[in-house]
């Protein structure tokens, strides 16, 4: 036995080995967490980085090694960055990165990659200055990988084109897509707005055509409507990034972008905008840089489910936004089996193949993903897309499953509400008392039941026949210009025939089909009768005085 004298007399012995096993005991503590803020930043595409100016010494993290496609065994330099970076781009890029180490102030910015396959990213760079214990400068700061934001943006813009002409195709279309649209008159008047805006901020049309300037944070107002008029007043996009209050009350961040669609004099007509929620990658600029704590603060305020698995499937973790939806601790998930939970909170529909999806996924080593309904407390399902990502060891074991939750339920009504339209439409089309017929190519691929029922051919065989015109059109009228092959001057050429057409009970009609090509669908009419059942559009301009006239 020793006393404290003991230790006293012989120092170096017990205290350096006490501080040996708390430093060992730390190390293994921390860990962990370097492996959650490491896979943090690749689901979130979102890497760190270190800058002293006064040295240009820079310290990146595993994802912006990713980011740059960079070995790990490089030094990174302000170079490594500018060689990546699009020719289009490297004096803005220089020029900030040298007015910041000059000024020592914060910065903001986005720019391009240009990869060694050829490709283009997009990143958003932010960083912070501050003084080390020494007084030298330094930046801490995250670099994001926005592509799929971009692409996203200019994919939007485009849909918005195609149905620029229908206001009612227009909404239609917007109502689908998952993110907010909106779009305004030439003098900023909002008179369009998606069902996922509607819903977030919890107000009607009309509500937000007297104003919507309440919904901004107090301290965004100001801002947010000088850069609105200003956008309006030059005609040029609007780019802007502020608080949006929910029909919940809680302010989110939105990155808010909106054009002006201009007529063929160059006036404006329109604005369309989209609003994309960025409250996580707002959280994760602000909680880069810190522990495990901070990490799990962010996880438990993402509004996704997150829960961490063992290797072998069974439970870890779970984040507060999924235990409060299944109104679970966290005590009652690490104590229960995934099986278990999977058959209380699963649809029956949905629990053994969702079961199987997890053993599966569990068992292998590449990502899986699986869609599924679960209970909520207040006893309702919901629909959601489940992922499974592995972390890796350096030997390529997987060590964590990283499960995330996405509630897709709204999109899954969607996609209903889309299908069901579809399916009175085709009823309606059934019924008009006129023969319908949709080409692509010169071939049929749909023909209403008119058309089938008058010809005695069904939609396959009309579909796949070699030349169903020549099969239902009088031998007499099938000379050139061929029908089976409608051809135009354009990409919307219009063409009117006269000819015969075959019944199913072998009676000769006389009929004037009017078409378009590319998917433009065209009525028969019968001749001669004592009943119309429909007439085609003429051209203005005088037909020929053969069967077949062109315009």
């Amino acid at each position: 036995m020793s006393t404290k004298n003991d230790e006293d007399a012989v120092p170096g012995s017990a205290a350096p080995q006490n501080a040996a096993r708390s430093l060992a005991a730390h190390e293994r503590a921390e860990q962990p967490s370097a492996a959650y803020l490491a896979e943090a930043q690749r689901l979130s595409h979102t890497g760190s980085f270190g800058w002293k100016p006064s040295t240009g010494e820079i310290i990146w993290s595993d994802e912006t090694f990713r980011i740059f496609q960079y070995d790990h065994a490089i030094n990174p330099t302000v170079q490594h960055v500018l060689d990546r970076v699009h020719p289009q781009d490297v004096a803005l890029v220089r020029e900030t990165i040298d007015r910041a180490a000059q000024a020592g102030k914060d910065f903001d910015f986005e720019h391009r990659l240009l990869m060694p396959d050829g490709s283009v990213r997009h990143v958003h760079v932010v960083a912070r200055a501050f003084s080390d214990g020494s007084g030298c400068l330094e930046f801490a700061g995250a670099v994001m990988d926005v592509t799929e934001h971009h692409q996203a943006t200019a994919a939007l813009e485009r849909a918005l084109s195609e149905v620029k002409k229908s206001e009612r195709q227009l909404q239609l279309v917007i109502d689908t897509l998952p993110t907010m649209v909106w779009g305004a008159q030439p003098d900023g008047e909002i008179d369009l707005c998606n069902r996922p805006l509607l819903e977030y901020v919890g107000e009607t049309l009309e509500q937000l055509r007297r104003g919507y300037s309440h919904l901004l944070h107090p301290e965004d107002v100001t801002d947010v409507m000088d850069k609105w008029g200003a956008a309006l007043a030059t005609g040029k996009p609007l780019e802007s990034a502020h608080r949006v209050r929910g029909a919940d009350g809680v302010y989110r961040w939105m990155l808010v972008r909106a054009a002006p669609l201009h007529d063929e004099q160059g006036n404006i007509v329109r604005w369309y905008g989209a609003s994309t929620d960025i409250e996580g990658r707002k959280r994760a600029e602000d909680e880069v840089s810190r522990q495990e704590r901070e990490l799990r603060e962010i996880l438990d305020l993402v509004p996704h489910h997150i829960a961490v698995a063992a290797s072998d499937g069974s439970l870890v973790y779970g984040n507060h936004f999924m235990l409060d939806y299944y109104g679970l601790t966290n005590q009652d998930f690490q104590d229960s089996e995934t099986a278990e939970l999977a058959r209380r909170f699963t649809h029956p529909d949905d629990i053994e193949p969702f079961l199987a999806a997890w053993r599966d996924g569990s068992a292998g080593t590449a990502p899986w993903e699986t869609e599924v309904r679960f209970w909520r407390r207040d006893g309702h399902y919901r629909w959601f897309l489940i992922r499974g990502t592995p972390l890796r060891d350096d030997g390529g074991r997987t060590v964590r499953w990283y499960i995330t939750g996405t509630d897709i339920d709204d999109r899954k009504k969607a996609e209903e509400k889309v299908r069901q339209d579809e399916r009175e439409l085709r009823l309606v089309v059934d019924i008009v008392p006129q023969y319908l017929i949709v080409l692509a190519d010169g071939r049929v691929v749909y023909a209403n039941r008119a058309s089938l029922e008058f010809t005695g051919l069904s939609l396959e065989e009309a579909s796949t026949h070699p030349d169903v015109w020549q099969a239902v059109v009088h031998p007499d009228d099938c000379g050139p210009p061929s029908v089976s092959s409608p051809k135009g001057s354009g990409p919307r050429s219009r063409y009117d025939c006269g000819d015969t057409t075959d019944s199913i009970d072998g009676s000769s009609y006389a009929t004037r089909p009017s078409a378009m090509t590319k998917d433009a669908s065209f009525a028969r009419t019968r001749q001669g009768s004592t009943s119309t059942i429909g007439s085609a559009p003429k051209s203005a301009s005088t037909r020929r005085t053969s069967r077949c006239a062109r315009s």
